[in-house]
């Protein structure tokens, strides 16, 4: 699933669940706006993040956790960062739920860089 998060701080934490042998993190591909691109190999969990060491009433940890990325750094082209984000929009109905789908949509076909994809994946 294409999303696009700012910082590393908020790609890295998240909860226990994440980490499952095909959690979230597995096989994640970053790539920043220059099409530069790197996989997340695994996630290793440091400590939970705020009150009661990250537990709430349900027993859900909110976690900090350290990506171990793959050795190989990769590039990747405008044209298969659109491919992927255009796959995630058929793979997750959430996208479709966004009054501004069909124009986001026809945006990200349109886009001329990676940095402009990221963008309206973000906004």
């Amino acid at each position: 699933m294409a999303e696009a998060v700012c910082d590393y701080d908020t790609l890295t934490t998240t909860n226990k669940l994440a980490l499952k042998p095909r959690g979230w993190y597995h096989g994640m591909i970053i790539v920043d706006q220059d099409g530069h691109a790197i996989r997340v190999k695994s996630a290793t969990k440091l400590h939970g993040v705020g009150p009661f060491w990250g537990y709430n009433l349900f027993f859900n940890q909110r976690i900090k956790v350290r990506l171990n990325f793959d050795d190989t750094p990769l590039h990747v082209s405008v044209e298969d960062v659109r491919k992927r984000v255009l796959s995630s929009f058929n793979q997750w109905h959430g996208w479709q739920t966004r009054d501004d789908f069909d124009e986001l949509k026809g945006s990200v076909e349109q886009a001329a860089t990676v940095a402009e994809i990221i963008h309206l994946v973000a906004s």
